[in-house]
């Protein structure tokens, strides 16, 4: 019957070890043939509230066998290339604008790209002279920053006159 709620039975718990068993099997195989360690930490946080919510139904019983599951350290994949100052200077002159202001703003206060383009102008305080951060732009939509976000103010130095 579609929606009747099952009541957990004492098999599934061994069939959640198992899932949860092959699927850290599978999932350190994919890592070695190339699978990224955020996709394999969202996979394992998907089997993971899986087993939570089917807790909270009543379908399972159990420790969530997922809860245990750690991966492999974090290895940064690409090496970080920080600008050199000439090379900044360099792309200054060729960017168009608004494109230069928008790289300014995100090289001066550490902004990421989300950042600038959610920006509204009522959040820039040139008086104060801090940023207020409270949304970003992320495939195509502006939303909230997530509320755990430590910091959402930035403060910044007024632009010279030499910089632009």
């Amino acid at each position: 019957m579609i929606g009747a709620k099952m009541t957990s039975h004492p098999h599934l718990e061994n069939v959640a070890s198992a899932i949860s068993a092959l699927w850290t099997c599978n999932v350190l195989q994919k890592m070695e043939a190339g699978l990224g360690w955020e996709s394999a930490n969202h996979y394992r946080n998907l089997l993971s509230k899986i087993f939570t919510v089917a807790k909270k139904w009543g379908y399972f019983s159990g420790a969530n066998p997922v809860a245990g599951v750690e991966l492999p350290e974090k290895i940064a994949v690409r090496e970080k290339h920080i600008l050199t100052l000439e090379q900044i200077s360099r792309l200054m002159e060729v960017l168009p604008e608004p494109a230069r202001t928008m790289v300014w703003l995100s090289l001066l206060t550490g902004l990421r790209i989300g950042e600038v383009l959610g920006l509204p102008w009522n959040n820039v305080d040139f008086t104060s002279g801090q940023i207020r951060v409270t949304q970003a732009y992320y495939r195509g939509t502006s939303a909230p920053r997530k509320p755990n976000a430590a910091n959402d103010w930035f403060r910044f130095r007024p632009l010279s006159k030499q910089i632009y």
